[in-house]
């Protein structure tokens, strides 16, 4: 263990919190420089992004080094469990300070108990996001993933004993047979989680809505059961001890969300677009296909490809991708359904007309900016979060 992960074990970092901190981004890591005990030391603390690897190996996002200032060395006694005295010491105690201080300001408690869980609630966050919510005050170690417009579940995490796992197997397996297995001894408790406090063999599970038609067969392979506690002919568990890959859940996440969302729609249940109300839309702008700004420099209204159910007064906030990698365009939908083209697929599309309403330096919402935002990545149209309306208000606030 190093004094890092003292202090950050099983935390996660606020990506939007670092630079306020003091914290500078070089296009690999965050890097926090500070001095202390007048000069004579100098603090060097990373946080890196969390990294594609095995599954089951934990992430490692903070690392750090003290400098000797004036040997321009390590100060290598800081992490000798041999090296004791008052001096090293009030060393490792300034330098504790200054690592409290980075977990108070800029990280937070990871929602979940084990490694693969909160790889997947990283994972769901960036593609979608969707972040945790623990809504059961009563089993707050519970955590759902709900696609916010919707308000519906595509996926719930909870903690489960594995042998209770495995005989819902067994049970399932001897009705198939049409035998019966002896009852189940149970604690004594109120309801069925009441059993599963704490036991020994306690493992994290993933609940996921999938096809009927493929749960009898999912429910043969290694790390997957009937569902726990939901209804087991449109949901499955999965378990989060790394026996199914991180792009598979993904993969079952995605169907799951996608299910759920068209039912709820199917249902007359609530969505995005309210009677009346324009949405706002994150749409990039390739600069090798497109010279977008060459187009607004000449003309106020340009044609767009249609590529989301826009809606005349629909509000779309172009990003221009690199060498630019930044907002630069507020811009309103004032025609849908202009005139077709095909695209480069032999596709027929529809494109629209937008209006730059507002002009933005490249320097005022950056990617480096926007990715610590739940949008996920930079491609394709997408709602604009509330995190990012958040910090389009906040910069431009700071700028008028």
């Amino acid at each position: 263990m190093s004094i890092e992960s003292d202090f950050f074990r099983r935390m996660e970092p606020v990506y939007e919190n670092l630079e306020p901190f003091g914290f500078t981004w070089d296009g690999d890591v965050y890097t926090y420089i500070t001095e202390f005990q007048n000069g004579a030391f100098r603090a060097e603390v990373t946080v890196a992004e969390p990294e594609e690897h095995t599954d089951g190996e934990p992430d490692v996002f903070v690392t750090g080094r003290v400098i000797d200032t004036d040997l321009g060395e390590e100060y290598m006694p800081l992490r000798s469990p041999t090296a004791i005295g008052a001096f090293v010491g009030q060393v490792r105690e300034d330098y504790a300070t200054i690592l409290s201080d980075i977990a108070e300001k800029c990280f937070r408690p990871l929602p979940f108990l084990y490694d693969q869980s909160n790889r997947i609630a990283r994972k769901v966050r960036k593609a979608y996001g969707d972040g945790v919510e623990h809504t059961f005050p009563k089993y707050p170690d519970i955590g759902v993933f709900r696609d916010e417009p919707t308000q519906k579940w595509y996926g719930i995490v909870m903690a489960v004993s594995k042998a209770r796992l495995e005989r819902l197997s067994a049970e399932k397996l001897a009705k198939d047979r049409g035998e019966k297995l002896p009852p189940e001894k149970k604690k004594k408790g109120s309801t069925p989680q009441d059993n599963d406090v704490h036991p020994e063999d306690e493992i994290e599970v993933l609940n996921v809505k999938l096809d009927p038609v493929k749960i009898p067969l999912l429910e043969q392979a290694d790390g997957f059961y009937p569902c726990y506690h939901m209804n087991r002919k449109h949901w499955i568990t999965v378990a989060l001890d790394g026996s199914v890959s991180d792009d598979y859940i993904m993969e079952l996440l995605a169907e799951s969300r996608a299910l759920s969302i068209r039912k709820a729609k199917s249902s007359g249940s609530s969505s995005r677009r309210v009677p009346g109300e324009p949405l706002e839309f994150f749409v990039p702008a390739n600069p090798k296909l497109y010279d977008i700004e060459a187009a607004f420099a000449m003309y106020d209204v340009i044609d767009w490809k249609q590529s989301a159910k826009f809606e005349p007064g629909d509000i779309a906030y172009m990003y221009v991708g690199a060498p630019v990698s930044a907002i630069l365009y507020k811009c309103e939908v004032v025609e849908t359904n202009s005139w077709q083209y095909v695209n480069h697929k032999g596709k027929t599309c529809w494109a629209m007309k937008i209006r730059k309403l507002e002009e933005y330096d490249r320097t005022w919402l950056p990617w480096s900016a926007i990715k610590n935002t739940g949008l996920g990545t930079a491609q394709g149209t997408k709602y604009i979060t509330p995190k990012l309306k958040e910090l389009i208000e906040t910069t431009l606030k700071e700028h008028q």
